[in-house]
């Protein structure tokens, strides 16, 4: 479970589908909120009634009781990687600090097929997601990875550089992280971020996400 400006996004299950020729049509649809990426495949499908084709790599994100139907595949199989998770907000606080949570019921993003500029970063990350997820309820330190590929999905569903791309993105990021790595008993801020890996303002708030 983890907070953005005043809400929680709480992870429900991460898992990985298939869908084959003889098979079809398949349905996926949740009860909460769910983020579905294609990993390998394509097919033509529709999401809500509307006509999409589905790509490697293809960002899906649905609703809660919004359904994606699999009509005919491309191929062999269509496989791909569905992550569900609900939406709390802080309805108040207390003065001792104890917050009362409502569950989010209203739409997050559109229903439909998203275009984005990291949507093979959405990918690798969803991937790795699964894999932690389905050691996360008997191993602390995969729940925490978890969490922690969740959030990166969800940071990269709301970005939208107005310049540069997801490569150049993710490489000011690994720069960071490495610097970090090596000099972490120095007293490290922000600044060194203007030597090298661009602005303050394009690695900062990345880097806290991550």
């Amino acid at each position: 479970m983890d907070r953005i400006h005043s809400k929680v996004y709480r992870l429900m299950r991460a898992g990985s589908s298939e869908a084959v020729p003889e098979e079809l049509p398949v349905k996926e649809m949740s009860a909460s909120y769910m983020l579905i990426v294609v990993a390998s495949g394509s097919a033509e499908a529709y999401i809500e009634g509307r006509a999409c084709k589905l790509n490697p790599d293809s960002v899906v994100f649905l609703n809660p009781r919004a359904c994606l139907e699999i009509h005919r595949v491309c191929g062999s199989r269509l496989k791909w990687h569905a992550i569900a998770f609900e939406i709390w907000k802080v309805a108040e606080e207390d003065s001792d600090g104890r917050q009362t949570l409502v569950k989010e019921t209203s739409d997050y993003k559109e229903t439909g097929q998203i275009e984005t500029r990291f949507s093979r970063t959405i990918s690798a990350s969803a991937a790795q997601l699964v894999k932690a997820w389905r050691h996360a309820g008997v191993n602390e330190g995969m729940s925490f990875q978890a969490d922690s590929l969740f959030m990166n999905v969800l940071h990269h569903l709301a970005s939208n550089p107005s310049n540069g791309d997801e490569y150049d993105s993710e490489r000011r990021i690994r720069e960071a992280v490495s610097y970090i790595r090596d000099n972490y008993r120095e007293d490290i801020t922000a600044s060194y971020c203007l030597i090298g890996a661009g602005s303050r303002r394009n690695i900062s708030r990345p880097c806290s996400e991550k």
